[in-house]
């Protein structure tokens, strides 16, 4: 659903603006009025796990767990570049093509991702987590690098695609992994973790992508975003292999 209203939005959006901009305002806020109220009137219950524990257990629980923060550590660089997707991919589809090419990348984004999903659906389910973390990262360090020797669009979307994919295996790989590596009736705190993770990680690649756009070369720009995945791919094949595999013999 995520990725068809990544599709969906920005041709809609797009659409609207041709008219009058607010329209598209507007519907977003009759669809978001109309979800609010079927919410509300939602008869389903809320499911509890069995061992319920304090706050500050959880908190413990997680602060303490080492596997959990190595996990973490190996996440920082993929949650850097995550937020790319809204900050130097749009800018940079922008300078390639005007404004309106900044539609194209949610577009592709979006339609690659559910199509990636149907077709691969039984793969991510039976997929080893730490392998496909590593060479997740080892195919973005090559993907964001090879955006500075083409400055065309067409590429550029093709690149797109590709990151979608990568995008489409590290998210669950990540979920997947913290879930196993979460202690029995904490894991939403671990999750919390992970979540806290992306937002200080993301702060900071939200404000570096900005930044390298509008002030680096586009080498000096996606050279570093290529660096930081290969960072990540260090990381992932020193750490994580052995952290899952001590995981499963407990």
């Amino acid at each position: 659903m995520l990725n068809m209203g990544t599709a969906i939005g920005p041709i809609v959006g797009g659409l609207a603006a041709l008219i009058d901009a607010r329209f598209a305002f507007a519907g977003s806020a009759l669809l978001f009025g109309v979800l609010g109220a079927t919410m509300s009137r939602s008869t389903v219950g809320l499911s509890e796990t069995a061992d319920r524990r304090a706050v500050l257990v959880n908190l413990r629980a997680a602060a303490t767990n080492r596997d959990l923060w190595r996990l973490i550590v190996v996440s920082f660089p993929w949650f850097f570049l995550f937020p790319q997707l809204y900050v130097a991919f749009p800018l940079h589809a922008g300078r390639l093509a005007g404004p309106n090419a900044a539609s194209a990348v949610y577009v592709v984004n979006g339609v690659i991702g559910l199509v990636f999903m149907l077709v691969a659906k039984r793969w991510l389910v039976r997929m080893n987590p730490a392998i496909s973390t590593m060479y997740a990262y080892l195919a973005a360090a090559i993907a964001f690098t090879s955006v500075a020797a083409f400055d065309d669009l067409a590429w550029f979307l093709l690149f797109i695609a590709g990151y979608t994919v990568i995008e489409t295996v590290m998210l669950p790989a990540l979920e997947t992994m913290t879930g196993s590596l979460a202690v029995d009736g904490s894991q939403a705190t671990s999750f919390g973790a992970l979540s806290a993770t992306g937002a200080l990680s993301g702060a900071a690649g939200y404000y570096a992508g900005s930044w390298l756009i509008l002030n680096a070369t586009s080498l000096e720009t996606w050279a570093t975003f290529g660096s930081v995945a290969a960072v990540g791919f260090a990381g992932a094949a020193l750490i994580l292999p052995k952290t899952i595999r001590r995981t499963s013999m407990l």
